[in-house]
């Protein structure tokens, strides 16, 4: 695969108002590629990486459903070339600090990105968490894949690393070596078939 047309999508930063200020007030925009397979006839692709503002408080929330609902503005220039759209990244989809507030944005997440032109699907999880924090497994990432997108292979990514080894139970003891040197997320693996079928 050769990425290319790299570039920022501002309007995935719920602070910014055009595309002078990508990172205004701190927060990231989306970053775009053009994602195409080396082999003749084989797959292409818009890829959007999406890393939304943290924070378990009510308005970092509505700072997260805020960049989810600029999704169709952000792809609607790039349509007209190819429907097949993914977006994925960490979406810091932690809630407000409570149990309740965070199954109501996964839900949200899923109902939300559906209604986004041109439709996605928050691919399902396995294992179901992709990082840990203070012992405890979480999901914080996510993939969107366009609705119409036949080049993904499953519904369902598949998470690797010590997520896939702890298989989401709370970490006794002292955290693996990855987690310590590498990063508190886990892989995140999506299957894509290399055949470009629209």
């Amino acid at each position: 695969m050769s990425l290319s047309k790299f570039n920022s999508l501002w309007q995935l930063n719920a602070r910014a108002t055009s595309k002078n200020d990508p990172c205004a007030k701190g927060l990231r925009p989306g970053y775009y590629a053009w994602v195409q397979s080396r082999s003749p006839h084989g797959a292409d692709f818009h890829l959007i990486a999406l890393h939304s503002k943290s924070g378990p408080t009510v308005f970092a929330v509505e700072d997260r459903h805020r960049a989810l609902n600029q999704i169709d503005k952000a792809v609607a220039p790039l349509l007209p070339h190819d429907q097949d759209v993914m977006i994925l990244g960490d979406f810091n989809s932690m809630g407000a600090g409570d149990r309740r507030s965070l199954r109501y944005e996964l839900k949200s997440i899923h109902r939300m990105v559906r209604k986004e032109s041109p439709g996605f699907k928050d691919l399902s999880l396995t294992p179901q968490c992709t990082h840990y924090f203070r012992g405890r497994g979480g999901q914080l990432d996510h993939i969107l894949a366009a609705s119409g997108m036949t080049e993904i292979m499953e519904t369902t990514a598949r998470v690797t690393g010590y997520c896939s080894v702890a298989q989401c139970r709370p970490i006794q003891g002292a955290y693996p070596l990855a987690y310590r040197q590498l990063s508190d997320h886990c892989p995140v693996i999506v299957e894509i078939d290399d055949n470009d079928s629209d």
